[in-house]
């Protein structure tokens, strides 16, 4: 592609984003400004104070927020790992305001390093339309914009991953260890960095890891009321069965549930393609055994399949086997697969069934993200059509269903026992604001970006993501024994 064709690209791709984000904004939902950081914030100011930030003690932190309607109950609970508490703690020594902006600045600068982790990786951290094609093909990649709309930590944690999988690649031991544990600090997404195991220096990274991370926690327990290991995971799991049938999730179960399958068929549903899904992962573990990088994407794509609580904000974790597929410069019927799948992933599909009014925002960013996907990965413009109008009209179907209900906007009078543990509180909120109910054609769409998913898997089963070729293979392996 001639450099000509890159800029035009490339202009395309800024006008579209700052016209989706200047131009077409949705209107405001309810609550705070950055409606996930309220419960860091609100997390690491209990636990600053002695309270228990995994309890209903963050609610009176929480309704004195800006945008929070304190007339009611819509306590957002927190969820990560105590070691986390500390840092959030320095965040909530500032007012919200001032603390919204510096928890904004860390996405911003986590996204930084997720872009260049991905491009070191792929052999093109030294091409300037490289970086800049890969920025905006981020940008407009619907869950990382939930991400940096939500104040996400999730962004930090996928951000995380690449650079330990950047260090594990260049054989940096200590980088790749100060990485794992912040990873680890989402623990729904850390698992997809077990690809690099079969390497010394990876192994090594990741125990050490693994004993910082105990080592601040019982630094945290010891400073603050917080649970051990074994209470942390009851914890997750009582959350996960608070929600995990949810409108907002996109578990296979959740979505058999809203397709219209009752709790138990869902649930079986939900544990059948989770095998699937696992077995998939050994079997791209074996046919790719010589190559890390593919393990690493194949597993990323299968985490949506394989794991049973997984947000539209996680799926910022598929931009890893997307960028690196990408990065491949693939043609022919591969190129349309690959910009297909990457089409389906980054769309914000949760949030147009959300949002009515948000279809214009919706086709702005599409078209970005296409467009910077052509620039990035040197594909025929006039191909990216076959993709694009199709998803384009699946966009613009759904915009004209029924909207689903929002939290916390839709929820209607409940009442809940004072003594109540907070997933319980949650539940119910869910619960009255009516995100259990059964939305036979919204779930339809909750389907695509797991179809995308599932393409990304098998394209990283079928080739080396990132050109890794037999001369060099061994070269690169032993940098990281």
């Amino acid at each position: 592609m001639v450099a000509r064709e890159r800029r035009w690209l490339l202009a395309l791709a800024v006008a579209a984003y700052l016209a989706a984000i200047c131009c077409v904004r949705p209107q405001a939902t309810a609550g705070a400004p950055s409606r996930d950081f309220e419960a860091y914030y609100a997390a690491g100011a209990t636990w600053a104070r002695g309270g228990d930030p995994y309890s209903r003690d963050i609610w009176p932190i929480e309704r004195t927020l800006p945008g929070v309607d304190a007339r009611r109950a819509e306590v957002l609970p927190f969820v990560n790992p105590p070691p986390l508490l500390p840092a959030l703690a320095l965040y909530a020594r500032l007012p919200f305001a001032a603390a919204t902006i510096a928890w904004d600045a860390t996405l911003a600068i986590a996204l930084l390093l997720l872009i260049g982790a991905l491009l070191v990786v792929a052999r093109r951290a030294r091409d300037a339309w490289a970086w800049a094609s890969a920025l905006l093909l981020a940008l407009s990649f619907g869950p990382i914009s939930s991400d940096l709309a939500l104040g996400q930590f999730a962004l930090i944690a996928v951000a995380a991953i690449a650079v330990a999988s950047a260090a594990s690649f260049r054989g940096r031991l200590t980088s790749a260890a100060v990485a794992t544990t912040i990873a680890a600090l989402q623990p729904t997404l850390a698992p997809v960095l077990l690809a690099w195991s079969r390497t010394r220096r990876a192994v090594f990274a990741q125990i050490l890891a693994a004993i910082a991370l105990l080592a601040a926690w019982a630094f945290v327990a010891r400073a603050g009321n917080v649970p051990s290991p074994l209470g942390y995971a009851r914890l997750l799991r009582a959350h996960g069965a608070a929600e995990g049938l949810s409108l907002v999730q996109f578990a296979p179960a959740a979505v058999a549930h809203g397709l219209g399958a009752s709790v138990v068929p869902a649930a079986v549903i939900g544990w059948i393609v989770m095998l699937l899904a696992l077995a998939a992962a050994c079997a791209i573990a074996w046919i790719r055994r010589d190559d890390p990088i593919a393990v690493l994407c194949g597993w990323c794509a299968l985490a949506p399949l394989a794991l049973p609580f997984f947000h539209e904000h996680d799926f910022a974790l598929l931009l890893v086997p997307g960028l690196l597929l990408l990065a491949r410069r693939p043609a022919g019927p591969i190129a349309m697969w690959t910009l297909g799948a990457v089409l389906l992933v980054g769309v914000d599909w949760l949030g147009i069934a959300m949002r009515l009014d948000g279809i214009e925002q919706s086709l702005l960013l599409l078209v970005a993200l296409a467009a910077a996907i052509v620039a990035f990965a040197e594909l025929a413009p006039t191909r990216v059509l076959l993709a694009l109008l199709p998803i384009a009209a699946c966009v613009i179907i759904l915009a004209n269903l029924p909207p689903l209900p929002v939290w916390p906007d839709d929820a209607g009078a409940f009442s809940i026992p004072p003594d109540a543990a907070i997933a319980a509180v949650w539940h119910a909120e869910q619960l009255a604001s009516g995100m259990f109910a059964t939305q036979p054609a919204a779930s339809l769409f909750r389907l695509l970006p797991l179809a995308g998913a599932g393409i990304l898997a098998w394209l990283s089963a079928r080739r080396p993501p990132v050109g890794w070729d037999s001369k060099r293979s061994w070269s690169a392996r032993a940098a990281i024994r």
